[in-house]
């Protein structure tokens, strides 16, 4: 008996937990419930490893997929630049050809005596 029974009921409980303790079927059936819910547990974790794999892997093709739409606006936006290059540089070419032509005006209107 257990040195802190205090009275009937309490003894009374306690030979029963220990007459269960030591009846074999019930420690079969402990074991067995305990295997059961260890392999209930691993179950568990293995979905949660599953379903963190899948969120992982969801989450890894969307930022490549924002990485290609910033690739993409980078590469329109270096095209827009270069573009605009360009026209900056035909602008002032055009400003040039314009002040050729206004010299070549110049001279005309002293030869001809054009005021």
């Amino acid at each position: 008996m257990a040195e802190n029974v205090t009275d009937e009921t309490t003894r009374r409980l306690d030979e029963l937990v220990k007459a269960t303790k030591h009846k074999k079927d019930i420690g079969v059936k402990y074991m067995k419930s305990w295997e059961l819910e260890s392999e209930l547990r691993e179950e568990g974790r293995e979905e949660g490893r599953e379903e963190e794999r899948a969120n992982t892997e969801a989450e890894r093709r969307r930022a490549d997929a924002a990485e290609s739409r910033a690739d993409e606006a980078e590469s329109r936006a270096d095209a827009a630049e270069s573009r605009a290059g360009e026209a900056e540089s035909r602008a002032g070419a055009a400003e040039a050809r314009v002040d050729e032509m206004k010299a070549e005006l110049e001279k005309y209107k002293e030869k001809f005596g054009i005021i």
